[in-house]
């Protein structure tokens, strides 16, 4: 290792740098030499925020945003350009299982929204959760009042006891094979085998200690399908007339 320089000389050294430091402060950032200058934006660029705050990804050409609600991941996938309304789909469950028809619906300018609360069957407390992502979305970010709603297999469950509880806020359920009766499935009450961990699961996030206090139960079956059809909510419209609406090609029913 190389000696050092005498100690008188190295402090003469250091109270030069010392002065030469003041003097760049003193003079600001147009004084300095070598040091990067911030960009000035190209005329007529304006920089534009994000509609949705967290993480953003692609989902089939289009923008997804991943961001908490209450504790739970809420997406939302942007079209280019946003329908008159905003108006936007609501999955129950399995988002992402056959596409196209949201794509289709993203080119028309609908949002595509689902909130991860797996595992909870479209229980109270999963209709809550709901609840609040609908006042985040609607209040905060300018979506339509009344979404249509997805109901896929189970997700049926979450689709019609969220309708049942806002019958005002819902212009449409596509349910495609869906669970209405969940002593049919998970249950196996009726035809089906059902589901024994998911039954468990039931019976678990409604708070029944056993199954006799099932009888009567307050939520989805299908009697309720029709009070919640009498609540003045359009939920007869099939997915196929519902998409050709979308997309223009046919009046509704």
């Amino acid at each position: 290792m190389a000696p050092g320089l005498p100690l008188p000389e190295a402090q003469a050294k250091a109270a030069a740098l010392t002065t030469e430091i003041q003097a760049l402060l003193a003079a600001g950032p147009s004084a300095w030499v070598g040091v990067a200058k911030p960009e000035t934006p190209a005329p007529g660029l304006v920089a534009v925020a994000a509609p949705f705050p967290g993480k953003k990804s692609d989902w089939k050409g289009y923008d997804r945003y991943e961001f908490d609600v209450e504790g739970h991941v809420a997406s939302v996938v942007v079209p280019k350009s946003a329908a008159k309304g905003k108006p936007w789909v609501w999955h129950g469950e399995f988002f992402g299982h056959k596409p196209d028809p949201d794509v289709a619906l993203l080119g028309k300018g609908f949002h595509i929204v689902y909130l991860k609360v797996n595992d909870m069957l479209g229980c109270p407390a999963a209709v809550q959760y709901w609840n609040g992502l609908y006042k985040v979305l609607t209040e905060q970010y300018g979506l339509g009042a009344k979404p249509a709603l997805v109901g896929l297999s189970r997700g049926g469950l979450y689709c019609y006891n969220w309708a049942i509880a806002n019958p005002d806020k819902v212009s449409c359920i596509y349910a495609d094979a869906p669970v209405c009766d969940f002593k049919s499935w998970p249950g196996g009450k009726g035809k089906g085998k059902g589901d024994p961990k998911n039954w468990q699961l039931v019976l678990k996030l409604w708070g029944f200690k056993d199954e006799m206090e099932l009888r009567p139960t307050r939520g989805i079956r299908w009697t309720t399908s029709n009070s919640w059809r009498s609540a003045r909510c359009r939920c007869s419209m099939s997915m196929a007339m519902r998409m050709m609406w979308c997309l223009g090609t046919r009046t509704p029913a």
